[in-house]
């Protein structure tokens, strides 16, 4: 009897010819790879008869790589049937990769190569990780090269670290470099810095450049400083960039001293200004970081290094850290480090090294451009607040009152010609109190100023957001005439754009109306008045509704912070504790959080602790202890108003069980995520394991829409990943960021109040309220650099996706080209 109805039979047919129809291409390819192999093999000279079913066998049982390693061993001159046979048996067992066999085949194409060299090949590299493996691989592309030539050029490869193994392979690519000229080039590569060597790899990247024109390069290149080099990497990479380009701008800017290097910028074109400006801007990740990172004695990755720690070095660890500083740090402090050191003063040695980090910090700003800083200035939020107000500030208002007298004006004209960062930098020094230090008294002065900015952050929905971020600081600076001035730009604006940019223009104008018309005089009112009646006021409550009543029906509030194992982490954590501690809360290891790798030993003493600090508080640094050691989050919680509140802390512990936990926050549908820690921790805390999550299906879209989130993001320049955090999470959430300088003091109680103020109210008010009733955490602690959910920022943000259907005419989607 036929089990399956005719249908289903033609069905299942289907499903076969299907299958058999994608899996043909692959077995064609490995086919003809085998009949190729075969052939090849076959006309050999050695015995006269074909190949036996055993031979057979061994070559169909090949890999393609291994067919391909078979073949390029087959074509050698000398080769004899017998050791081909040979090499036919030793393959299975041998490790070859797909990337290796571009350098395999060179070898047997170049003149006297054997056997024997092409196993000394296979072997050499076997054990080589990725990055030397592609960088080898390019070795395939140079000419006239001798067997010794290739063996030599690896050993030469192999001992570079990864940015001098990444400059090596662009520099194979050049177009018919030889061996000769690979060897000087890695040599020169050798000499260089590591910020020099990646700046190397762009340079021989540039299309059609020689390799005459890339070893002169290379040798510029060794003359550059640490930001220097970064900036020409930029340079490098800029659209329509040629070799003759980059040497122009290596010998007429790049290579002259720092001094002259001033007065040559203000010597080059409008254009060309602009262009650097660019390239500042591009590579302004180092410089940033740079300054940032000399804030105290730190690692290779930014992260502080406690005073225990450093007690805990040896004399020779701590000489290497301070051989990281620039060359004139080094010759001022060296001498009295090794003094101390001599004399078994640690503590003096630390000390030392202490002044010569600090003042590392200030000579890289000085070693900075006027331009360069300028452009840095204009990434504010970016930068600590000691970065910017007490490094890179004072150093550029000297130089401007030397070279401009004090004509704040005249330096961003000159500088700046067509104001591309003119809005972001008076934004940044405005936003940080610096405003004052610059701007010229006399309201026409400033009204010249105002135009570059408004032309600069009326380039686009985002600039604009940046600006309004900071356009009370400035309304505030200015005489009023100049403030006059700037509302009458901007009514201008929205009276002539179209769509998202005039409501964004507009919403500002209204907002300031509504909450801070003590700004304006009665000829501003007036303006915005008019400009309401004409275009109509717009309706801001779908874009500040708050959540707080869903939040609470289920009669529970759940938050998860995540801290660093850094000075500033652990400082953070135990303080948020005993904040918590202090509020009522007691803790317990978490109902919420279980995670894959903690022990029974470790949680039995994670109890043991959390007894402890329940009893009265005592044992919080055994908690940490253990906390940073293992993955073991820790509950604190209390009940207000009906309503369960928890708040879990966590001390990060690696990429994969930061996904644990992420995925684990988002299915619990929990309310708030607050990301602790310096800035340079968002990627890897929040924004990286949520994207990774995404693109292995960890999570989905459903995940991160199931309800409207809180995120507190109290590092410094939060700000900044603002646009990135709505966009990840499709819009439904509320934000709280800085522009300047996250604080402890603020983020504690605030984090551990808005659920408290929330449970009382049952869900019921506003964010205007809840910002109102916790106003006395931000005026306590100097925190206006922080933009609450509601704030003009927020709302200009839930604009660019979230429109009200009846407003027809200014249904402007956002697209890639507003979300630029």
């Amino acid at each position: 009897m036929n089990i399956f109805p005719p249908y289903r039979l033609l069905l299942l047919s289907l499903i076969v010819l299907l299958t058999s129809t994608a899996t043909a291409p692959a077995a064609s390819i490995k086919d003809t790879a085998y009949t190729t192999t075969l052939e090849i093999y076959a006309r050999l000279p050695g015995a006269g008869t074909p190949p036996g079913a055993a031979d057979e066998r061994l070559i169909r049982a090949l890999s393609y790589t291994g067919m391909r390693a078979f073949r390029a061993l087959c074509s050698l001159p000398a080769l004899t049937r017998d050791q081909a046979a040979t090499a036919l048996r030793r393959l299975p067992t041998t490790t070859i990769r797909y990337e290796h066999m571009p350098l395999l085949e060179k070898l047997v194409a170049i003149n006297g190569a054997t056997v024997d060299d092409c196993w000394r090949l296979i072997d050499r590299l076997a054990p080589v990780d990725f990055v030397t493996a592609r960088a080898l691989a390019g070795l395939a592309h140079v000419a006239a090269m001798t067997v010794d030539d290739l063996f030599v050029l690896i050993d030469r490869i192999a001992e570079l670290d990864e940015p001098g193994r990444w400059a090596a392979a662009s520099l194979f690519s050049v177009t018919a470099i030889t061996a000769a000229e690979t060897r000087r080039g890695l040599e020169l590569i050798d000499e260089l810095g590591e910020r020099q060597r990646w700046a190397a790899e762009q340079q021989c990247r540039i299309p059609g450049i020689t390799a005459r024109e890339a070893l002169a390069g290379l040798e510029r290149l060794q003359y550059l400083g640490e930001s220097d080099a970064w900036n020409a990497r930029a340079l490098f990479m800029q659209p329509g960039m040629t070799a003759d380009l980059a040497a122009a701008w290596l010998r007429r800017y790049f290579s002259i001293p720092g001094p002259e290097r001033e007065e040559a910028f203000l010597r080059l074109s409008p254009g060309d200004r602009t262009i650097l400006l660019r390239v500042f801007a591009a590579a302004a990740d180092y410089p940033l970081w740079r300054i940032n990172n000399l804030h105290d004695i730190t690692d290779a990755r930014g992260r502080e290094i406690g005073s225990g720690t450093l007690a805990g070095y040896s004399g020779d660890r701590l000489l290497t850290l301070l051989h990281r500083l620039p060359l004139v740090v080094q010759r001022q402090y060296g001498t009295g480090m090794r003094r101390a050191l001599q004399l078994g003063n640690r503590g003096e040695a630390v000390a030392v090294l202490r002044r010569a980090t600090a003042a590392a910090r200030q000579q890289t700003a000085v070693d900075l451009t006027s331009a360069n800083i300028y452009v840095l200035l204009a990434h504010g939020s970016d930068l600590y607040d000691s970065s910017f107000r007490d490094i890179l500030v004072p150093v550029l208002k000297e130089r401007i009152g030397a070279s401009f007298g004090n004509d704040l004006l005249s330096f961003l004209v000159a500088t700046d010609p067509e104001g591309i960062f003119a809005s972001d930098c008076i934004a940044s020094l405005a936003q940080k109190g610096k405003l004052t230090d610059f701007l010229p008294t006399d309201p026409a002065r400033q009204q010249q100023v105002l135009d570059l900015v408004a032309r600069s952050a009326l380039q686009s929905e985002f600039s604009l957001i940046l600006f309004s971020a900071t356009f009370g600081r400035i309304l505030e600076t200015i005489a009023p005439p100049a403030r006059s001035y700037l509302i009458g730009l901007l009514l201008d604006a929205a009276a002539s754009a179209n769509g998202l940019f005039s409501r964004q223009v507009r919403i500002i104008l209204q907002y300031y109306l509504d909450e801070y018309p003590a700004l304006l005089t009665a000829a501003d009112k007036t303006g915005i008045g008019g400009m309401l009646a004409t275009l109509g006021p717009i309706d801001l409550a779908p874009y500040t509704r708050t959540p707080f009543a869903e939040w609470a029906a289920d009669g529970r509030l759940q938050s998860l912070s995540v801290f660093q194992d850094d000075d500033d982490g652990r400082s953070s954590y135990l303080s948020n504790s005993r904040t918590l501690l202090a509020g009522g809360y007691r803790p317990q290891l978490s109902a919420i959080y279980s995670l894959p790798g903690l022990s029974t030993s470790a949680a039995a003493a994670a109890r043991s602790a959390v007894a402890a600090v329940a009893a009265g508080g005592e044992g919080l640094g055994r908690l940490l202890q253990l906390a940073a050691a293992h993955p073991l989050v820790v509950d604190w919680s209390r009940t207000i108003n009906g309503l369960a509140i928890s708040h879990s802390v966590f001390v990060y512990q690696g990429k994969t069980t930061q996904q644990h936990l992420l995925a684990r926050f988002l299915r619990s549908r929990s309310e708030m995520f607050a990301q602790r820690g310096h800035s340079y921790w968002r990627r890897e805390q929040l924004l990286d394991p949520l994207a990774d999550l995404l693109a292995a299906g960890g999570i989905t879209p459903a995940d991160l829409r199931a309800k409207q989130r809180f995120l507190s993001i109290g590092s410094c320049g939060g700000i900044r990943a603002y646009s990135e955090l709505n966009r990840m999470f499709y819009n439904h959430v509320d934000i709280l960021a800085t522009i300047g300088t996250g604080k402890t003091t603020i983020n504690n109680p605030y984090n551990r109040q808005i659920f408290e103020i929330i449970a009382r109210h049952r869900g019921g008010l506003s964010w205007e309220e809840l910002a109102r009733q916790s106003a006395d955490i931000f005026h306590r602690n100097l925190g206006d650099d922080y933009l609450q959910p509601g704030s003009l920022p927020a709302i200009l943000h839930k604009i660019m996706d979230l429109k009200p259907k009846n407003d027809a005419p200014d249904q402007t989607r956002r697209t890639p080209a507003t979300a630029r």
